[in-house]
């Protein structure tokens, strides 16, 4: 059977979408990226080559969209090693399905958090179901059959899966599906205990405190981290309302990286432009600066798209005069990172592109440009002058995944 059971009732389309979406980043064990940065970066510990990761990638999005079977995954994964020369650690047969069912299984799960929020106001109740079998985990059988409001916190910790090689999913139900079934809302969740562990990370051991029934990594729910805790509706509107709500959950910045505390400056390679007064000419000048309505450039492996009429109705009038900078910084910037950010009210998680680089300009100046990119598109340009150090080296959080500093 090419799709298990418990997956078959979620739309193919919004897993394939989530796999689509995440962005390829190579890293040496699983917990480089840890908890929620999984819904939004396709990695497989490892893996450190971008060619690589793409084919595993697309791989695995044919399990969702044509539904091949382990058993075909591993031919592909065969010629895939092959091909790249990858000497991976384990065993083929259980890499292979770590790989493989890992990615299903949180793709198609994240689906089912998008589907429910979605059906909420008819289907507000949400059940735990797991397998029940003799490799189910006992927290797991426990969980089994805990029935609680869509919007109850546990949800956010307990959603499925919860750790490698879980099979659990969960069933939505209305007011009258319970009365049939005759099913009772829980009172409580089951009672569990917390419990610490330790991983290494990043070369150095590092203690956690996770539930005892769910493995470190896995207490989050990938469906808020990929499509935010609301109807898409609300959710973009929170976050459009909310601009300034998003925080890092990377500890990262450019000290950890041993990167110098400043940028190399160049010279610009053009006239800074005009300043504009109107909307209407705003949208002239940056028609000029990226020849016609959309531009698309590849910044260290990314793409990253323009999209000209939304970007002039959006960016400050003020702004116009360093425009002409933009592609420069795009085509030959000096600082790339990639920085993991949660929005505090939905919980939705973005991973964000920043580009860096410093300019001398007229009269003894300096300039930094910063050209910030979401979900495969240009978002934001911010300006500092050089001399506020404080304020541009707080944009250098993350990961860096370039840095050009000869």
């Amino acid at each position: 059977m090419a799709i298990q059971p418990e997956y078959a009732a979620v739309p193919f389309d919004l897993a394939i979408r989530m796999v689509r979406e995440r962005v390829r980043l190579p890293t040496e064990r699983w917990t480089d990226l840890w908890q929620e940065m999984h819904a939004r970066a396709f990695t497989v510990a490892g893996a450190m080559k971008l060619d690589l990761l793409a084919d595993l990638k697309e791989a695995v999005l044919q399990g969702l969209e044509q539904g091949t079977t382990l058993d075909e995954f591993r031919k592909n994964f065969d010629r895939i090693v092959a091909t790249r020369g990858w000497s991976y650690r384990g065993t083929r047969n259980w890499r292979t399905r770590v790989i493989f069912e890992t990615n299903l299984r949180v793709a198609y799960n994240a689906g089912r958090w998008a589907q429910a929020q979605e059906s909420r106001d008819r289907r507000p109740y949400v059940r735990y179901s797991a397998v029940l079998d003799d490799r189910t985990r006992p927290m797991h059988r426990r969980y089994h059959g805990t029935l609680l409001p869509i919007d109850h916190p546990w949800w956010r910790t307990h959603w499925p899966p919860n750790g490698w090689g879980c099979r659990c999913t969960v069933i939505t139900l209305s007011e009258r599906q319970l009365r049939r079934r005759g099913w009772k809302v829980s009172e409580n969740p089951p009672p569990e205990r917390t419990v610490e562990k330790t991983l290494y990370r990043f070369g150095q051991k590092w203690t956690v405190r996770v539930p005892e029934g769910i493995d470190p990594g896995w207490n989050y729910n990938p469906g808020i981290a990929r499509w935010g805790e609301g109807t898409a509706e609300e959710v973009l509107r929170a976050e459009r309302e909310g601009s300034g709500r998003w925080r890092s959950l990377e500890e990262t910045i450019w000290r950890d990286f041993d990167l110098p505390p400043e940028l190399p400056l160049d010279e610009p390679p053009v006239e800074r432009a005009r300043r504009v007064e109107t909307r209407e000419e705003l949208l002239q000048l940056v028609r000029e600066v990226f020849g016609g309505d959309q531009a698309r450039f590849d910044v260290a492996g990314l793409p990253v798209w323009i999209d000209v009429p939304a970007l002039a109705a959006h960016i400050g009038l003020e702004r116009s005069i360093w425009l002409p900078l933009v592609p420069d910084v795009l085509a030959r910037p000096r600082e790339v990172w990639l920085d993991f950010e949660r929005h505090e009210e939905t919980g939705h998680v973005r991973l964000r592109l920043r580009v860096l680089k410093a300019y001398r300009v007229k009269q003894g100046r300096a300039l930094v440009v910063v050209v910030d990119g979401d979900r495969g598109y240009l978002a934001t340009i911010t300006t500092f002058p050089l001399s506020k150090k404080r304020e541009w080296n707080r944009r250098r959080t993350g990961r860096p995944i370039l840095a050009r500093h000869d």
